[in-house]
């Protein structure tokens, strides 16, 4: 009885450790991200917001692409963008297409991007 009590006090013991490393995983990992966030605003020229305009993003590097379609105060965000240089497109029935080119993003940036 003795030597089973020991051994599970050994197997507690090691579980306990065991669990506690891999609550500090996640928290080391999170700084291993290499993107970058893109967002901003698409107006007209009096200032005015253009709601459900697609915006669309493209990474000269590596060909990845992501759409997202503006809210009714003309914003778009896009999270987690992998870093790189980037092409963005703003398309919107009846209105001139916006294309801006060169857009740089680095490690852990927030950009903002008024269209």
């Amino acid at each position: 009885m003795r030597r089973f009590l020991q051994t599970f006090e050994r197997s507690v013991v090691f579980l306990v450790g065991i669990l506690a490393l891999a609550g500090l995983l996640p928290n080391r990992l999170a700084g291993q991200f290499t993107t970058a966030t893109l967002s901003g605003t698409v107006t007209d020229q009096s200032g005015a917001a253009i709601p459900d305009s697609k915006v669309t993003v493209l990474n000269a590097d590596t060909g990845f692409t992501q759409t997202v379609t503006t809210g009714s105060a003309g914003d778009y965000l896009f999270s987690r963008l992998p870093i790189g240089k980037y092409k963005l497109t703003v398309e919107k029935e009846g209105m001139t297409t916006y294309v801006q080119s060169g857009i740089e993003l680095a490690v852990s940036q927030t950009a903002t991007q008024k269209v």
